[in-house]
């Protein structure tokens, strides 16, 4: 397996890019945020950001929910920007993960 290198000698970034879900009359209390982990390529940290702003507007989303709401998802910031040091390979690239609580496991089927 090789390394793939980014396009034109440009190193591979990470970008944690924060959204809000507004939906119009719905109070503050009930929005919530997501947090995206973007990878793109770019030629220094500045670039990085400036094509992450650039995914942004290109991403923005608005709809209505199944109760005729107007729903937004609204860029709050870059949460940071990271140079990876490696390069995907054929193979794949892990690029994030987490620990979470697991489920209860479930009881086995009864047998009567």
């Amino acid at each position: 397996m090789s390394d793939t290198p980014a396009p034109d000698g440009k190193s591979w970034y990470k970008l944690l890019i924060l959204f809000e879900c507004r939906v119009l009359g719905a109070s503050p209390e009930s929005q919530f945020c997501e947090e995206q982990l973007v990878l793109l390529s770019a030629t220094s940290i500045e670039h990085a950001r400036l094509k992450g702003e650039a995914y942004v507007a290109a991403h923005r989303t608005v709809y209505k929910n199944d109760s005729d709401e107007d729903v937004e998802w609204a860029f709050l910031r870059i949460l940071s920007i990271e140079e990876l040091l490696d390069s995907p390979d054929e193979a794949g690239w892990e690029v994030a993960s987490r620990l979470i609580d697991c489920p209860p496991p479930e009881a086995p089927p009864s047998t009567h």
